[in-house]
């Protein structure tokens, strides 16, 4: 292991180190010309009910009586006790092993205390479940993604997007309860992702910009976090993974065929207008795990993840170059680190002495303020919206052994346990903001991918809690909305 001289090294080390430092979450944040920066309304929460749909409506399953309250601006919903001869419909939940579970007299005791805990916590299966007033609004069962996207996307997102800002809209549920309608949509009836799209398109027409390299377009990156893994759905699913750069800066980056010198980052494609954004959705699409979960046998299995970056040709041109020589300075990193395992695939251009690496990061620096400097004049006198990001994630849904209804291979099992590991976390985070606590960020993956868009608070974040309103599903919408009001209230505070 090489590791240089004494006292003029660790000079040089430390100039790197702070150099390093400025790719960290504040990097991409462009002022505007008069110096100002917009700052995000904190964490908005939504709830959705999807209507009642197949089997449901032909069977005896009975629909959960609710009514909703309105103070302040703010939604709340009181769920109320069931019937009688309707809550003996209902099955009650019994946290008991599986057959992949030890049945030892410590797990058992274990689940009795879990179980008594979560009586407390949720009520009766048929009581009254009262929400304060906590949520941004709420989407009846009757409204198509139409309503869902005017209501959650173009009254709450847009208005950030079109000021240049970041966003990022998630949905959170059990499974069954609608998360991939709503961010996808389904057959001829398309989700907020491609409302999105269609709107931003319309109004980029309006704008009249006739110059091809200022003309906005889309910058789309499309992954799912299946199991421990991370996949590129539009590169033939590729093995990725998601990693915190030298700068502190969370990073998708592929894990095969990433050359020396060139950017191994996720593919980006470039779409210059919502039909191409939804022929490469479609294309990406099939290759989205899907499987049996424990409620039906077409569920997600995995978390996804679809970035869109309001871009231009030019705006792609600084990053794509700036991307590239940042690999190279990385490079340059992992060679001090181990000189003999990349001296065989250096290339000509190599930056070998200290001079050449500085002189390597003065160009990125220059660039990068070349970058900046055209975002905040095209956001002026182009469109305002150059250089948005927003992110749109269908987490997979959460699920409980006890609600088998769908016969589950052992491996889809052992996906059922990773979500819910992955969704526990992003649980424990929320809560950890909410009480000022330290947030582990890196137990997870999910939390991991999340982090930029959780915790930045130049970026507006918006939560779809969906939720199922059959009475048999009582429980698990119940935590839905227990967990939403924990979002809620975590960015209020």
């Amino acid at each position: 292991m090489w590791r240089g001289g004494a006292n003029n090294s660790l000079v040089q080390r430390k100039k790197k180190a702070d150099w390093w430092s400025k790719f960290g979450q504040a990097q991409k944040v462009v002022k505007r010309e008069d110096g100002t920066v917009e700052v995000s309304a904190p964490t908005q929460v939504f709830l959705r009910w999807r209507p009642m749909i197949g089997e449901e409506l032909n069977s005896s399953e009975n629909e959960m009586t609710r009514n909703e309250s309105l103070e302040e601006g703010k939604y709340g919903l009181t769920i109320l006790p069931m019937k009688k001869e309707e809550s003996e419909t209902v099955e009650e939940e019994k946290q008991e092993p599986d057959a992949m579970t030890p049945r030892t007299e410590k797990r058992m005791k274990f689940t009795a205390r879990m179980n008594k805990r979560r009586e407390k916590q949720v009520g009766s299966s048929s009581g009254r479940f009262v929400a304060a007033p906590c949520f941004a609004g709420i989407v009846e069962s009757g409204d198509n993604n139409a309503s869902a996207h005017k209501k959650i996307f173009h009254e709450t997102v847009l208005p950030q997007i079109k000021k240049g800002g970041k966003a990022g809209v998630f949905c959170y549920g059990h499974t069954g309860s609608g998360k991939t309608h709503t961010i996808f949509g389904y057959k001829e009836e398309e989700g907020i992702c491609f409302h999105a799209a269609k709107e931003l398109g319309v109004w980029f027409e309006t704008l009249g910009i006739e110059n091809e390299e200022d003309k906005p377009i889309f910058g789309i990156r499309f992954c799912e976090l299946y199991n421990k893994g991370f996949f590129d759905l539009m590169n033939d699913r590729a093995e990725c993974c998601v990693r915190e750069g030298l700068g502190g800066e969370i990073q998708f980056r592929t894990m095969k065929n990433a050359k020396i010198g060139s950017d191994g980052g996720i593919e980006k494609k470039i779409c210059k207008n919502s039909e191409e954004v939804k022929a490469v959705f479609e294309s990406a699409l099939q290759y989205r795990q899907t499987g049996n979960s424990s409620v039906h046998d077409q569920s997600s299995r995995s978390h996804a993840f679809l970035e869109f970056e309001i871009t231009s040709l030019k705006l792609h041109g600084f990053e794509k170059s700036i991307e590239d020589l940042k690999h190279l300075a990385f490079v340059r990193y992992m060679w001090e680190q181990d000189r003999n395992h990349f001296d065989k695939t250096l290339g000509e251009d190599f930056p070998v002495s200290e001079e050449k690496f500085f002189q390597l990061a003065k160009k990125i620096d220059n660039l990068i303020a070349e970058r900046n400097e055209y975002v905040a004049h095209a956001q002026a006198n182009v469109c305002s919206a150059i250089g948005a990001e927003f992110i749109l994630v269908d987490l997979a849904g959460n699920e409980h052994g006890c609600d088998i209804q769908v016969q589950q291979t052992k491996e889809e099992k052992r996906q059922g346990i990773e979500i819910n590991k992955s969704l526990w976390e992003l649980n424990n985070v929320l809560r950890a903001r909410q009480q000022g606590a330290r947030i582990n960020w890196r137990n997870s993956s999910l939390t991991l991918a999340l982090r930029k868009y959780l915790q930045d608070p130049l970026r507006s974040c918006v939560m779809v809690a969906n939720l199922s309103p059959c009475a048999s599903r009582r429980k698990a919408t119940v935590r839905t909305i227990q967990f939403a009001q924990t979002v809620a209230t975590a960015s209020e505070s």
